[in-house]
């Protein structure tokens, strides 16, 4: 009887028996246990008829030779374990180990196929109802060993489905974290942008602040300036009007008469000019402004006193 439970010690590099082994070798061990204690019973049976005492001690020769094989079987098979055992603990030894375990291999061969010949022989002398039986035991092996297979093929279904499930859960974690940190760099970038705006519109506030103070400065200047036009106008006036003053009293002392005021006459050019000075540091938006039509007749300078035309005079 075959065992490949024991080839897997044929090549140095192959693995140890794995469970489908360990579980075919169990069963054979059943079963060839339960075919020798059938044939011991029907040894004994034979035994208690003398006229079947020669078949009886063929049989029973023919079961001591089987149990020998089974012993020597069962040994070789330890062998072939302890051998595979130091293989993987000794790797200096794992050569010398493999073909030990191959001739003992080839020698339970041997054995088996002697084992094998002597049942078949006496599966001869059987009758049809333990043909029967072996059947029935073969299939029952055989239904062992596939549901066993199945089992393990079943175990590693799902353990390459939990591999699956764990490396799908991992990739979903770095996908996760991938757009985590996309998210997070977008907000570091719209921060930037808005910080960046943010201190644009600063500038440019504080660039238009700049201009308004500028503005504001230049139409200060502008404004003092023109008061301080207006101001020297006003004085060159006063001393206009000062010094007509003082040529009329002038000419009134000498007695003479004085012509009406003339837009010729340099004071009076000089007052007209002064008052427009005047007028226009105080209200610089009249300027540009029309008259209304009520106003439109009314001189555009302040009325002078008719006075007499005066000679120059070298002192007041």
């Amino acid at each position: 009887m075959n065992q490949p439970g024991l080839e897997t010690g044929a090549a140095p590099d192959q693995a140890p028996l794995d469970a489908l082994g360990q579980r075919q070798l169990e069963v054979r061990r059943q079963m060839e246990a339960e075919e020798l204690s059938q044939d011991l019973q029907e040894v004994r049976q034979a035994g208690q008829d003398p006229a079947g005492l020669p078949s009886a001690t063929a049989a029973r020769a023919q079961l001591a030779q089987a149990g020998e094989g089974q012993t020597q079987q069962t040994q070789q098979t330890q062998q072939a374990q302890q051998a595979q055992q130091a293989q993987q603990a000794q790797q200096a030894q794992q050569a010398q180990q493999a073909q030990q375990a191959q001739q003992a291999q080839q020698a339970q061969q041997t054995q088996q196929s002697n084992a094998s010949l002597q049942r078949q022989q006496a599966l001869q002398a059987e009758s049809g109802e333990e043909r029967l039986q072996a059947q029935r035991a073969d299939g029952v092996r055989s239904d062992a060993q596939r549901s066993d297979a199945q089992r393990i093929e079943g175990d590693r279904q799902a353990g390459l489905q939990d591999a699956a499930r764990v490396e799908d859960l991992r990739q979903g974690g770095l996908r996760q974290a991938q757009l985590q940190q996309s998210r997070l760099e977008e907000q570091a970038q719209v921060a930037a942008d808005e910080a960046i705006r943010a201190q644009l519109a600063a500038d440019d506030a504080q660039m238009v602040a700049r201009a308004a103070s500028e503005r504001t400065q230049s139409l200060a200047r502008t404004e003092q300036l023109q008061a301080d036009q207006g101001l020297a106008a006003t004085a060159q006036a006063q001393l206009a009007q000062q010094n007509a003053q003082a040529q009329e009293l002038a000419a009134q002392n000498a007695g003479m008469a004085v012509p009406p005021p003339s837009s010729q006459d340099p004071s009076v050019a000089a007052a007209i000019a002064a008052y427009n000075l005047n007028n226009a540091a105080l209200n610089p938006g009249l300027m540009n402004r029309p008259l209304p039509a009520a106003d439109s007749r009314l001189p555009l300078v302040a009325p002078v006193a008719p006075v007499e035309p005066v000679k120059p005079v070298n002192k007041i």
